[in-house]
């Protein structure tokens, strides 16, 4: 709370504004022009981020064109203002971006005129060394909440309401001992009501959606009128007699933890080949470890930090919830995993008193992530992951069905998956799916086959750019093909043909209808020199490749297709970079529908 000088500086301000114009000034609008006092976002300060993410409509349509804003947790509606770098727009897909945003603890705020729909998202933290922080949630219908007063306060009295940390402030009347605050957004809010008699603080307002929710009166704080700081109030001083006003109590404080050790399971390998870093990993809540009736229409914050063996803990890890299903009792939420300690352990908590869930890039595209399918959100369209949301996936003969984890993608032989926007690399965008046998190159994706006795195709990029095939004989085939022609001039390679790389997993220990993961990461190749590449298929390496000559005729460009085969898909991940051995296993018993890597349980 604040201290009792600082509430009577604004009460007085506010009082001369509201015997100049309420209705001119304070209106029912939010504020906003240039210069934010206190913005730590400072100018030439070289760690800074972007605040930007997905914004839907009820029934998932997106929410296009809506006015987005980022304030600082301190912002004060009466004495800061917003600057126009932190307020935007989403376009067309709902999507979003604030850039140059420095460390600390925001709230974004979204409204939608047309339908009077609003989003509000506190304690977004943004840490130094965060390249983005994604918000990713629904507008919902704006409410109202009714505020006990005490009844020393007369009916009539004006005065205005704000959200803490918000630039959302109300004209109010004080009416049967309670004030109407209109036009709110749904959660739990600090509103602080500024009367001409008096000045109440009121915590963790929760509004729900369309609805009204009051105040128990222990939750409203009035602040004396003597010298004494506002932070020193007794509460039981404050007890207000709201019986004239019909209210709902807040809810209980609900905390529920859950750990997840990263020692690997028996059998798997001892120790890592090389550091891992920067690994997203899936942790998946089931009926065995989680009551899920507890959480049954509870809305609050879930988190993730690395726990270390002394006890101490990372900062947050960038965490999303891909999917939470309290009918079927399941959930998956991916977490980013910045260095990887086989002796740590991961906690995840949910906290109810936090607001509504945000997410922070798990595949951010500086991560050299181009596109990455769960397959949770449905397949009409296929919903990217993958931080900037480039290349949404358009099916057709696709189905939902039982993946590896939460979800996967059912096809036929005539199914299919375009990447929109792939056929060519396009320097308006953060990534390509161009990749040349000379440059760095990764895949992988989990695949049931109906039928191993036919050769068929899993995915292709245009006609011989590179493709993933399963043949009788050869097992999965990865194929990349090169045109000499395109050798930069100043590259120093000597290749004089065109040619193509190949690599075969063979058919050991592939069966018919069993989920098969499949992964290949490659850097440079030239039919001089060498590189490295390597096959995984389950947990099985291939590394050797042969190298082929080809005549270099290639169509024009065409867009990244996935289907051709009967069949299941899930977790599909493409991207330009190099993906060691480690990193690779690691997400193989990580991902793998059964005894995966590592498991919840719940913390005491």
């Amino acid at each position: 709370m604040m201290s009792l000088v600082r509430v009577k500086k604004r009460f007085v301000a506010f009082g001369a504004v509201l015997a100049s114009s309420l209705a001119g000034i304070l209106g029912c609008g939010d504020s906003g022009s240039d210069g934010l006092a206190g913005n730590s976002a400072e100018t030439g300060s070289p760690e800074l981020a972007s605040v930007g993410g997905n914004l839907f409509l009820d029934g998932g349509k997106p929410a296009a064109l809506v006015k987005v804003q980022c304030l600082p947790s301190d912002f004060d509606v009466f004495d800061d203002s917003i600057p126009e770098v932190f307020k935007t727009e989403t376009d067309e897909k709902g999507s979003f971006t604030i850039r140059n945003v420095g460390a600390g603890t925001y709230s974004v705020e979204a409204l939608d005129a047309a339908t009077g729909m609003r989003l509000l998202v506190q304690d977004v933290v943004v840490t130094v060394g965060d390249s983005g922080v994604s918000v990713t949630d629904t507008l919902k219908e704006s409410s109202f909440a009714l505020l006990d007063v005490p009844k020393s306060i007369r009916s009539g009295e004006k005065g205005v309401a704000s959200v803490l940390g918000t630039s959302i402030y109300r004209e109010v009347l004080v009416k049967n001992g309670s004030v109407r605050v209109d036009s709110l957004p749904a959660g739990n809010l600090d509103i602080r009501l500024y009367l001409e008699s008096d000045s109440l603080y009121f915590k963790k307002v929760f509004v729900a959606p369309s609805g009204t929710l009051g105040m128990t009166p222990a939750d409203s704080l009035p602040q004396d009128s003597g010298d004494v700081p506002a932070d020193s109030v007794d509460a039981d001083s404050s007890v207000v007699d709201s019986a004239n006003v019909d209210t709902i109590p807040v809810l209980d404080t609900l905390v529920m933890r859950f750990v997840a050790p990263m020692a690997l399971p028996e059998g798997s390998i001892d120790s890592l080949v090389t550091f891992v870093s920067d690994i997203p990993l899936a942790l998946r809540l089931t009926p065995e470890n989680c009551n899920f009736d507890t959480l049954a229409g509870m809305e609050g914050r879930w988190q993730v930090r690395r726990i270390k063996t002394d006890g101490g803990s990372s900062k947050q890890l960038p965490i999303a919830n891909a999917y939470f299903d309290s009918v079927a009792q399941e959930a998956v939420f991916w977490v980013s995993i910045d260095s990887l300690n086989l002796e740590d352990s991961l906690e995840l908590v949910f906290d109810n008193t936090l607001s509504s869930a945000f997410a922070r890039d798990v595949f951010p595209t500086n991560r050299s992530y181009t596109a990455v399918w769960h397959f949770d959100d449905g397949v009409s369209p296929v919903t990217d992951a993958a931080e900037k949301q480039n290349f949404p996936g358009s099916a057709a003969g696709v189905k939902q069905t039982d993946g590896v984890v939460g979800s996967g993608a059912s096809m036929k032989s005539d199914s299919y998956v375009v990447a929109d926007k792939s056929a060519e690399a396009n320097a308006e965008l953060h990534s390509d799916f161009v990749y040349d046998v000379l440059e760095l190159f990764n895949f992988s994706l989990w695949i049931r086959l109906d039928d191993l006795s036919k050769e068929q195709l899993i995915f292709e990029k245009a006609d011989q750019e590179y493709s993933l095939r399963y043949d009788p004989k050869d097992g999965f085939v990865v194929e990349v093909f090169h045109i000499a022609t395109e050798v930069p001039a100043d590259s120093g390679a000597k290749d004089t043909v065109s040619y193509s790389v190949r690599w075969n997993s063979g058919v050991e220990g592939l069966a018919a209808g069993e989920w098969t993961y499949v992964a290949f990461s490659k850097h440079g190749f030239s039919m001089a020199g060498n590189g490295q590449g390597t096959l995984f298929v389950n947990d099985r390496k291939v590394e050797s490749f042969t190298k082929s000559a080809w005549d270099g005729k290639r169509s024009s460009a065409a867009d990244f297709r996935l289907g051709g085969f009967s069949g299941a898909l899930d977790e599909f991940m493409i991207g330009d970079s190099f993906r060691d051995d480690s990193w690779t296993y690691l997400t193989y018993l990580n991902q793998k529908p059964t005894g995966y890597w590592p498991q919840l349980a719940p913390k005491n």
